[in-house]
């Protein structure tokens, strides 16, 4: 960084953990999992297979599913958590965008403006 300006840099947000991801969407993915899992025991006993080999491997496929969902879910919560607090950051950054377009409005006008607000980005 030129001028020991690396001060005022961030080397960006924290991702949030993967555990806490996976309990939170394993929190909002469960009452429509508890449906899943009544309607198919519902569809068993129709069946005939409720307490059989077709019965318990049409759950394991749903506990596969489900699971599957949860992780996918989890890794969509850290990536939306990461893009917001991304955005905050970048709302943060309208400051020095400011403080560039006053130092090149002294430096003649818009054109001066636009210059100064590329130093500032150079900087920062």
């Amino acid at each position: 960084m030129p001028f020991g300006l690396g001060l005022f840099s961030s080397s960006g947000p924290e991702r949030m953990d993967y555990d806490v991801a996976y309990k939170q969407a394993e929190e909002m993915l469960s009452p429509k999992f508890d449906q899943q899992r009544q309607q198919l025991s519902r569809d068993q006993r129709q069946r005939g297979f409720y307490g059989q080999m077709p019965g318990d491997v049409m759950e394991q496929q749903l506990a596969s599913q489900q699971t599957a969902q949860t992780g996918q879910f989890a890794q969509d919560l850290i990536q939306q958590d990461f893009q917001m607090q991304m955005q905050e950051e970048e709302a943060g950054g309208g400051f020095w965008e400011a403080v560039g377009g006053i130092a090149g409005g002294f430096l003649g006008g818009p054109g001066g403006a636009a210059i100064g607000s590329g130093i500032a980005d150079w900087l920062f």
